[in-house]
């Protein structure tokens, strides 16, 4: 293990230092932030009122868009696929990465999909500010998804497909997180 470890080439470096990157960064940490402040409102909300909130939904969400922040500039994906595909070398099973890519693809779909159907379920019945919130994070998981589909040449075209001044998957990116926000937004003018 030592030695995948010093096999690594990635470094912490800005992975994505156009405008648009810096955009979205900053907009995924205010989404985290107006998330925390959403969680703290349903909390307070949920104890005036001695009912049930979901306080517990924003500060998720406040975790994965502070995750997907980070990693917009960090780009740790990178190092995990260096770091699979080291251990793919090394396990002689490099040929076989791409049937290996598609069963990890489709095992983490097949988790996900249940789990998130079940979370809206409950969730988007608590208004529109949920609605949004939800709408934001199905397609930032979209967007995740078509990502991680993008080994396949024509999955990494629709990355790159030219749209309004920017790339598919920036416009993407952005309106998940904008969606995110304005839920949080929503959510907290509702008074204690």
């Amino acid at each position: 293990m030592n030695s995948l470890l010093a096999e690594i080439t990635w470094r912490p470096t800005i992975g994505d230092p156009e405008p648009i990157g810096w955009i979205i960064t900053f907009v995924y940490l205010i989404a985290g932030g107006l998330c925390v402040y959403a969680g703290r409102h349903q909390r307070a909300v949920s104890i005036r009122r001695g009912c049930i909130g979901y306080p517990w939904f924003w500060f998720g969400l406040a975790a994965f868009m502070f995750g997907l922040g980070f990693n917009k500039q960090l780009d740790l994906q990178t190092l995990l696929m260096q770091i699979g595909r080291d251990m793919a070398m090394r396990g002689g099973w490099y040929s076989d990465r791409n049937s290996v890519k598609s069963v990890v693809v489709f095992g983490c779909a097949s988790i996900a999909i249940p789990i998130l159907f079940a979370l809206m379920t409950v969730v988007c019945k608590r208004g529109k500010s949920y609605i949004l919130a939800c709408l934001g994070i199905l397609d930032l998981l979209a967007f995740v998804g078509i990502r991680a589909l993008s080994f396949n040449p024509r999955v990494g075209r629709l990355n790159h497909l030219p749209l309004i001044g920017t790339h598919f998957n920036s416009l993407m990116e952005l309106v998940g997180a904008t969606l995110v926000c304005a839920g949080a937004i929503l959510v907290t003018r509702k008074k204690p």
